[in-house]
Order: structure tokens, then C-alpha cells, then sequence
């Protein structure tokens, strides 16, 4: 390639740490305006701020512990909140709980979704292998993957709670054809 050839090649391209910088800079902006409406809108709607948000959780786990809704022979791995029922008129928590066996020689882990009642306690805790809690709609959990419950002798990807959470029934719904998360709009064709 000829010295011209190289000379224009410089002009068009600019240098990668030129591009790197402008694009951290833009998402550090855009994350800082995003954070800062995110504070605005929690305080003037009356939604949890950052700090009640932590210690929202904080009180959340320590009544998930104290209802027994972890095992003592296991180490918590993972323990989020999902979404919330609202079962009977009254508003049950869904968690996603990951618990690693503890004194096992290969690491083996045990999933469970727990649900709890508006009291913060265990009524319902349904294992899984592979599928995974996605949100809520009104009594209605959706999973990731066909989730058997052996109360009710069904399976599927729809769970249905009825009688205070204690009763789950499952059946199968495609994902494409999920319902749109609350606080989502459906996907337009």
C-alpha cells in the first residue's frame, strides 16, 4: 500500500481508544441521567429508593430466613425476588432461591421456588432443575421451561395459584405466547 494509500486510511479510521472513550463517556451519561430520573420518579411516585430498596431486601431475606424458607444443611447461593401474586386479594412474594449442598464432594445445588404470604410466611416451595421463575401476572407465575408440580399431578410453563398460595396448578403455554409483563407493552408484529 502506497504512503497516500496509508495516509487516508489514518483519516477515516479514528483511533479505537478515541471511539472507547466517547462511548464510556456517553454510557457513564446516559446511566447518570438514567439513575437520576430513576430517583426522581421513586421519590415523587412513592416507589422504594436506593437505599430503602437495599434495605427492603435486607428485611425480606431475614423473614425469608426466619420462616424457614431456606434449608440449615445448605449454603444460599442465590436468593431474588421474582415478582408478587396477588392471590385471594392479597399480595404473596415470589423467590428464586439457589442453595448449594453444603459437605457434598462435587458442588451440587439444589433450586426452589418459594412463595410467601403477606406475613413473610412459607406457604408454598416448589423444586425445580432446570426452569426458572420469569414474572407474575395477577395469580399466575410463568417459568421458563415445562415445571411439574407433584400436588396436583401437572406440568407446564403457566403456574396458577389459588386457596392462599397453597394450591398451584400448571399448564403448558408456549412462550411466544406469554402474556406481556406488567408494566410492559406486548411486541408489535
Amino acid at each position: 500500500m502506497s504512503a497516500r494509500g496509508r495516509h487516508r486510511q489514518r483519516e477515516e479510521y479514528a483511533p479505537p481508544e478515541r471511539i472507547n472513550v466517547s462511548v464510556t463517556r456517553a454510557t457513564a451519561t446516559l446511566n447518570g441521567v438514567l439513575l437520576v430520573l430513576a430517583m426522581a420518579v421513586a421519590s415523587c411516585g412513592g416507589r422504594l429508593s436506593g437505599e430503602r430498596l437495599q434495605a427492603s431486601r435486607q428485611e425480606l431475606l431475614r423473614a425469608a430466613w426466619a420462616a424457614h424458607a431456606f434449608a440449615p444443611n445448605r449454603e444460599v447461593t442465590l436468593a431474588s425476588h421474582v415478582c408478587a401474586l396477588r392471590v385471594d386479594g392479597q399480595w404473596f412474594t415470589v423467590l428464586d432461591v439457589q442453595e448449594l449442598i453444603k459437605g457434598s464432594v462435587v458442588p451440587r445445588g439444589a433450586n426452589s421456588i418459594i412463595v410467601l404470604d403477606p406475613e413473610f410466611k412459607l406457604v408454598t416451595r416448589l423444586v425445580y432443575a432446570t426452569e426458572r421463575p420469569l414474572f407474575c401476572v395477577d395469580n399466575r407465575l410463568y417459568v421458563w421451561g415445562d415445571l411439574q408440580i407433584e400436588q396436583t399431578a401437572t406440568e407446564g410453563s403457566e403456574l396458577t395459584f389459588s386457596d392462599h398460595a397453597r394450591l398451584v396448578t400448571a399448564r403448558h403455554v408456549e412462550a411466544n405466547a406469554f402474556p406481556a409483563p406488567p408494566g410492559k407493552s406486548p411486541p408489535r408484529q
